[in-house]
């Protein structure tokens, strides 16, 4: 079964965070950083529980709202902004569930070795599972690592060839209409694969699917994963 998550917590509203929560199975959640607050940490532990989805953190960088590229960002820095973050989401949440990183963070843990060991030792350590991008660095590696990873793909991102994820600053970054996200579910659910952006075809295993909550067809993306469940 492929679960659907979502990042929350993070700029929308308190009635789009609840009707996120009513149709998702695991939750993202900004732990102060890139974007979040207390109030809306605590509202999606109120709405997670009430819902039964499980909740996770989602640690991020201030810079540019946690996106763009990170450069001379240590192995140092890595930890402190996770340790922080994790302490932040007990803090106001509670029990974390899994980890899965935001923005520049997550492309960092794909692109540099020292991140991905990085990430995966404190995933250990911490006893947390791990979503990350499918057929990637970090989902690799996880096993070796002793950690259990959730392999995820993306309804409304475009893909490179390389299975990476087109840069949000460069064109074509976001699928853009309805039937776009119809074709992905479609092929991804019939077969495993994801087109990229130049036509060729990606074959991926896949435990859950994300669509972000500030993207333009999230409601529309959400309720076409519910009908084909």
């Amino acid at each position: 079964m492929i679960l659907t998550n979502c990042d929350l917590g993070e700029w929308e509203t308190t009635e789009e965070t609840q009707w996120l929560m009513e149709r998702i199975q695991l939750a993202n959640v900004a732990c102060g950083w890139h974007a979040g607050s207390p109030e809306q940490m605590m509202l999606c532990a109120e709405l997670g529980q009430r819902y039964g989805v499980k909740l996770g953190m989602h640690p991020g960088v201030r810079e540019n709202k946690g996106r763009g590229e990170l450069k001379n960002f240590s192995v140092c820095n890595f930890y402190d902004h996770l340790e922080a973050q994790h302490i932040m989401f007990e803090k106001y949440i509670g029990e974390v569930k899994y980890i899965k990183l935001h923005g520049s963070l997550y492309h960092l843990s794909e692109s540099r070795e020292d991140i991905t060991e990085a990430l995966l030792e404190f995933a250990y350590s911490s006893k947390l599972k791990v979503i990350a991008l499918a057929g990637g660095s970090v989902w690799k590696n996880s096993a070796k690592a002793g950690v259990e990873c959730l392999a995820e793909a993306f309804l409304d991102r475009h893909y490179l060839p390389n299975g990476q994820l087109v840069a949000r600053d460069k064109e074509g970054a976001e699928l853009k209409t309805v039937e776009e996200i119809e074709n992905r579910w479609s092929l991804l659910q019939n077969s495993g694969q994801i087109e990229a952006q130049d036509g060729s075809t990606l074959k991926l295993q896949v435990d859950t699917v994300c669509v972000h909550s500030d993207s333009v067809l999230c409601r529309e993306a959400i309720e076409l994963f519910r009908r084909d469940k």
